[in-house]
């Protein structure tokens, strides 16, 4: 054979090692893998609240100044992250068969009183972050006087006050303002957090070790804001899950807020950040949504789209975030989401549909609304509603009595309207005329009418009708039915009463009746030989009127007493 065709003999043989060591690299990556999650899961299992667990090798820890008693170097150790400064992990290295990985658990803006829900964070590769809340200086305080001190929102005298210190409580200062008017304070009992103002509280020890703090960064608890960056994610392995940082939010708790590069992110789910300095920093929504915040701009994205925030090489953002946009599938389908608190199933990439609606309603959002135009829609006035007291009634039980009978006061209302209504306790009932009526049951001015109120002085309500009393044999009344007569009630029938007994006549009950009497004019007895118009009920005896007149039809033998009229009160029936 000649020897030029040699070379290729061996070209299928290095195929065939090429293709052998791919394969042992993927088995190795896979059984690091699957070893370095294995021990994260095992050894970190039960994690509590603001810690952090040594998951797999190789991790790198730095403690906060002042945290001496700091071990963090193997498998299964477990730190109050309050201490913790910063933390680096390894890449992926075959041959040293590492893998770093780290869990946490952060209590964040969640509840103090949900001790068992926690932000869930799970860092693998190559991947380092600081820590930006530095760890606070405590301090007890409690109230300078015998009186309670208000704890208040925010540090200024007319914040809304969300609790209260008394004399017997005291609580921890973990922060003050640069000018120490103002210490920020935890309540022992609640966990409840606030502000006080430094004249009404003692400090137990030194005020000057506090921290300075502002409004927002008072708030946040260790590691709920942070600077991360993640290394490239070359790698001779296949299914090998990108560098990054996993965040899950505890059910039972509808978000949490975090700032990672000073980016304000919303996260109600799960999420896998990525951040590389003078590039970006791309946050993947695998479950859930989030809303994004940077430079003053917003973003909403669901699951199964990415996002990005532009990066200047301090790991600051450049730029506000983009429009999300649909993931490729291939960057999330590795992701150790078994290490996760909860399961989950990682999102297929969302249909560009559902993409281009999500952004229809970014872009809204990040319009200015533009206030609703006026309107010159006139007000409508109240309508006027008329008293009905100028509706003449059906002429045939027209009375123009000048007299009223001793007995019964047969009163025609030609155009006023009847008020059955019963009326307060000082008053019972009251039949205001109209003012076209004549009324006789008192001596006349000098123009010989009784001229009665005007409509005014009858605050009739608009409710009120030319109503007569139920009982269809009613006579001498404006009585609904059509068969009513100017004719006199049978004695034991009822009269013009709004009384409920059968017998309840149209006379003033106890306490002392009302009776309607012009202004100016005194009531006075008429003499006993005035007559209605002739019209009299047979069998009636006249009987002499006491000194109050009254409107009332009364029957012949059970007339009462009336009352005095000077312990009369003048009453308006309503």
């Amino acid at each position: 054979m000649p020897s030029r065709f040699r070379p290729f003999l061996w070209l299928p043989l290095v195929l065939i090692l090429v293709s052998v060591q791919t394969g042992l690299a993927s088995t190795v990556c896979e059984q690091v893998i699957e070893t370095a999650l294995f021990a994260s899961e095992t050894a970190c299992y039960g994690l509590g609240r603001n810690q952090a667990c040594y998951g797999n090798h190789l991790l790198e820890a730095e403690p906060q100044p002042g945290f001496n008693n700091f071990n963090f170097d193997d498998i299964g150790d477990v730190i109050d992250i309050t201490g913790l400064e910063s933390l680096r992990l390894s890449a992926m290295d075959l041959d040293a068969g590492l893998w770093g990985v780290a869990l946490m658990r952060l209590q964040a803006n969640i509840p103090h009183q949900l001790v068992t829900r926690n932000v869930t964070l799970v860092l693998f590769g190559d991947v380092e972050v600081e820590n930006r809340v530095p760890a606070p200086h405590l301090a007890a305080v409690r109230p300078r006087t015998d009186a309670n001190v208000n704890i208040r929102r925010y540090p200024e005298r007319d914040a809304y006050v969300i609790g209260t210190l008394d004399q017997t409580q005291i609580a921890l200062a973990d922060g003050r303002m640069e000018d120490s008017s103002w210490y920020h304070v935890q309540l022992l009992e609640s966990g409840r957090r606030g502000w006080v103002a430094a004249s009404t509280v003692d400090v137990i020890g030194s005020a000057d070790d506090l921290n300075v703090v502002s409004i927002q960064s008072a708030e946040f608890g260790p590691m709920q804001a942070l600077y991360m960056e993640t290394g490239d994610n070359a790698t001779n392995c296949e299914g090998v899950p990108e560098n990054g940082v996993l965040i899950q939010t505890p059910d039972g708790v509808a978000t949490v807020d975090l700032w990672i590069n000073e980016v304000k992110i919303r996260l109600g789910s799960t999420a896998f950040v990525q951040a590389n300095a003078g590039d970006r920093m791309t946050i993947k929504m695998i479950e859930g949504s989030s809303q994004v915040e940077a430079l003053g701009v917003d973003q909403f994205s669901l699951a199964g789209t990415q996002l990005e925030v532009p990066m200047n090489e301090s790991l600051q953002p450049a730029a506000p975030p983009s429009l999300p946009q649909a993931y490729d599938a291939n960057t999330v389908q590795s992701i150790p989401v078994t290490v996760l608190e909860r399961p989950i199933e990682v999102a297929p990439p969302l249909p560009q549909e559902q993409v281009d609606a999500l952004n229809r309603v970014n872009l809204a959002d990040m319009e200015t609304p533009q206030p609703p135009a006026p309107t010159n829609t006139p007000t409508v006035a109240p309508t006027a509603t008329s008293i009905p007291t100028n509706t003449p009634l059906p002429p045939t039980p027209t009375n123009t009595a000048t007299r009223v009978p001793p007995t019964a006061t047969n009163t025609p209302l030609p155009t006023a309207t009847r008020t059955s209504t019963p009326v307060p306790p000082t008053a019972t009932r009251t039949n205001t005329p109209v003012p076209t009526a004549t009324r006789t049951n008192t001596p006349l001015p000098p123009t010989a009418t009784n001229t009665p109120l005007p409509p005014t002085a009858t605050p009739v309500p608009p409710t009120a009708t030319n109503t007569p009393l139920p009982p269809p044999t009613a006579t001498n009344t404006p009585v609904p039915p059509p068969t009513a007569t100017n004719t006199p009630l049978p004695p034991p029938t009822a009269t013009n009463t709004p009384v409920p007994p059968p017998t309840a006549t149209d006379t003033p009950l106890p306490p002392p009746s009302v009776t309607t009497v012009p202004l100016g004019v005194t009531s006075t007895p008429l003499p006993p030989t005035a007559t209605n118009s002739g019209q009299q009920a047979p069998g009636t005896t006249p009987t002499p009127v006491p000194p109050t007149p009254t409107i009332a039809e009364m029957s012949p033998p059970t007339v009462p007493p009336i009352p005095d009229p000077e312990t009369a009160t003048p009453t308006e029936t309503a």
